[in-house]
């Protein structure tokens, strides 16, 4: 384990961090770091966290799992200057729960091929340059262990991804697990000792109208946030009204239009409603009065009339 996150390390990481093959966390975040990401990071089997957040990475990002049974769960590569594509290569981590590059120049259009990876928690590509139609899914089972996800401030354009919503179908229900947080569990032998580690995953998102900073995730968070696109069109009744589970939803800062679904009313678990900016009309309907976790609701610079 290498952790020296929240210093004032600079320059640029060192190759020589590849040659250690028993390497299970690397943890550089919160520093001065600047220069290239080195492309062999993704090399190493036994890697199962990399945190390099909230530093001045530039470049390509390394090809992650670019060895069979990589062990990687979590990749926090957040607030650099990291541009290209995102590596095909990712679609062979296998265990990967947790994915966040926002706040970086990622060019390249919705990576639909990340699907297939059976235990993809959260993903988060937020305030990048991803673009273009999301489209359709390419089986019913694509994400099906997604609860977070977080496309906002990109160049999506075109209807929301109704048949997305409809199969992701951890967001259907409020998960009753024991762990309050999300986290891993892994063990490291080394000179005859046994060491357990528990990995838990900070987040930083936006919801209630504030930045919200999570040291760990909460296991009960579930979120879409797909504002600040070019998407249009209706708000998918039906597909929405299914994810009861939802803590979070936010569609502003686009093109969409049609009236506010009654099927909303359906999210009893909901905390925080943003359709704010965008062209939708009619009428705000009255069952949102019966969301009594509800407390933060914006659809202000709408199209909307008649009684609150």
């Amino acid at each position: 384990v290498y952790d020296v996150a929240n210093n004032c390390y600079s320059g640029e990481i060192s190759s020589s961090f590849c040659n250690l093959n028993d390497l299970h966390t690397l943890d550089l975040s919160n520093n001065n770091l600047s220069g290239k990401l080195p492309q062999c990071l993704g090399d190493s089997s036994n890697l199962g966290l990399l945190s390099l957040q909230h530093n001045s990475f530039h470049g390509g990002l390394p090809s992650l799992c670019s060895t069979v049974n990589s062990s990687l769960e979590s990749v926090d590569l957040s607030y650099n200057q990291l541009g290209g594509k995102l590596p095909r290569s990712i679609a062979n981590c296998t265990q990967l729960k947790f994915l966040n590059i926002a706040n970086n120049h990622i060019s390249d259009i919705f990576p639909s091929w990340l699907g297939a990876l059976p235990v993809l928690w959260a993903f988060i590509l937020r305030s990048n340059r991803f673009h273009g139609l999301i489209g359709n899914p390419a089986t019913t089972h694509e994400f099906p262990k997604l609860c977070i996800i977080d496309l906002s401030h990109n160049d999506f354009s075109g209807m929301l991804p109704s048949i997305y919503f409809e199969n992701w179908n951890s967001m259907k229900f409020v998960d009753k697990s024991k762990h309050t947080y999300v986290e891993t569990s892994s063990s490291i032998h080394s000179n005859g000792f046994l060491t357990f580690f528990i990995n838990v995953f900070p987040l930083i998102i936006f919801g209630k109208g504030v930045e919200l900073k999570y040291e760990k995730t909460p296991n009960l968070l579930k979120l879409i946030d797909l504002s600040g696109n070019r998407f249009e069109g209706e708000i998918p009744a039906g597909a929405i009204g299914n994810q009861r589970g939802l803590v979070l939803l936010n569609l502003s800062n686009n093109a969409l239009t049609g009236q506010i679904p009654s099927s909303l009313g359906n999210l009893n678990v909901l905390e925080s409603l943003d359709l704010s900016h965008n062209q939708l009309s009619e009428r705000i309907p009255s069952n949102l009065a019966q969301l009594n976790f509800l407390e933060y609701l914006d659809v202000s610079h709408n199209l909307l009339w008649g009684p609150i």
